[in-house]
């Protein structure tokens, strides 16, 4: 493998904590399919898939071929976003709507800490201007996705755990925190914080390495996520695009340095316990990828270290 692996020192400055969120460590545990209404999904049209996709807390749905008078291919449900104070009364739920001629998405509340996003994907998502079609597409979208909001939201009130979907899929990376890297990272950036645990994002982190010069100053700050991506990327890096692939100790990663030194590591932690995704076109399995960004590749790969040995201590 090209790059050497980081020595972290261990005398640089006490351990401190691994910072949590008691709700993120609940929500962590529920099935974000579990409050998407199967019995409408079912009537709609059988999807090829029906579980998570790269964001661990995203419940994604996909047809064969477009379903309802609306042509929808997918979905997408989202969880984690923030409550709006706009929100209002759509029928039954609370929420806001934004649509195009090719899709419609919806934010719905969920709680006091988040609402959820729920996107629906017509047909001609993404091929043509939306200038091409009427009004009357995304009026049918966005019937639609209201529809399955309100058969869903019964389904708020309860907790669908993870370990018990025949959706979700419970990984080992979905069991740790986020921030699990910041006791091993204080030990060489002793000035360590986290700077953003949201409550209803339970698998994201961002942590800031040192003392900010300003406001603007994002040179210290990582951002740590825990992602789910098909297992064939971390065969080859893409060099095309400037990748390089690293070794962090003993697992596979892969490093994206931009022209302003904003870079991109991939820590391919669940290599060899992949598990499958249905596509329209392929079966692609699917594992555990640690994905920090931020300034510095350096910096990140020091980060990436820590979050790896977080993953195989924890």
């Amino acid at each position: 493998m090209a790059g050497t692996p980081v020595a972290i020192p261990t005398t640089v400055a006490p351990e401190i904590a691994v910072p949590t969120s008691p709700y993120n460590d609940w929500f962590r545990t529920l099935d974000p399919c579990g409050f998407v209404d199967g019995t409408t999904i079912a009537q709609w049209g059988v999807p090829i898939h029906f579980g998570n996709d790269t964001q661990m807390d995203t419940c994604s749905i996909e047809f064969s071929e477009p379903v309802t008078d609306a042509r929808i291919e997918g979905l997408s449900i989202s969880t984690g976003m923030g409550v709006d104070s706009a929100f209002v009364d759509l029928g039954g739920f609370m929420g806001t709507e934004l649509a195009d001629s090719v899709m419609c998405s919806i934010s719905v509340r969920f709680d006091d800490h988040q609402a959820f996003f729920v996107s629906a994907f017509g047909a001609d998502f993404g091929l043509s201007s939306p200038e091409l079609f009427g009004d009357s597409v995304d009026a049918r979208l966005c019937s639609r996705t209201r529809e399955l909001i309100r058969a869903s939201v019964p389904l708020f009130s309860s907790q669908p755990l993870r370990s018990e979907s025949t959706r979700s899929v419970q990984t080992a990376l979905m069991s740790k925190q986020p921030c699990g890297a910041v006791p091993e990272l204080s030990k060489t950036y002793p000035k360590t914080i986290v700077t953003a645990l949201g409550e209803g994002d339970p698998f994201n982190c961002r942590i800031q390495t040192g003392v900010r010069v300003n406001k603007r100053d994002e040179s210290g700050e990582v951002s740590i996520g825990f992602r789910q991506f098909p297992e064939s990327m971390a065969d080859e890096p893409l060099t095309m695009f400037g990748e390089v692939e690293i070794d962090l100790i003993g697992v596979v990663g892969h490093e994206e340095e931009e022209d302003n030194g904003y870079c991109t590591t991939r820590a391919f932690v669940g290599v060899g316990s992949g598990h499958p995704v249905q596509r329209r076109t392929e079966t692609e399995t699917y594992i555990d990828v640690i994905q920090l960004s931020g300034f510095g590749c350096e910096r990140l790969r020091i980060a990436a270290t820590a979050a790896v040995r977080a993953y195989q201590n924890g």
